[in-house]
């Protein structure tokens, strides 16, 4: 059990992204565009630019996204296991 845990360890390089950290932004595809009209329903009206994920129990989208006024924003928001609930906002910060 310890080699396996070691083994994954050592397959962490830096020519991909951190264990347990984000990928590198991407542009979104409409399937991006779409789970963050579904999902983020906040104040501020919010244009989503870039996306990153995580992988954790589940999968954390991280959107970086212009409001109207020029602000830029990250919004995060969290898409559990199937059958663990639904998607929801886990953080709007301003950049």
């Amino acid at each position: 059990m310890a080699m396996a845990a070691a083994l994954s360890l050592v397959s962490c390089s830096s020519s991909v992204p951190m264990c347990g950290g984000y990928s590198e932004p991407r542009r979104l595809s409409d399937q991006d565009r779409q789970f963050f009209e579904s999902n983020y329903r906040g104040e501020i009206a919010l244009k989503p630019r870039r996306v990153a994920t995580q992988v954790v129990a589940g999968l954390n989208y991280a959107f970086t996204c212009k409001a109207e006024n020029g602000d830029k924003y990250q919004v995060v928001i969290y898409e559990p296991l199937p059958g663990q609930g639904n998607p929801e906002v886990s953080s709007v910060t301003k950049l």
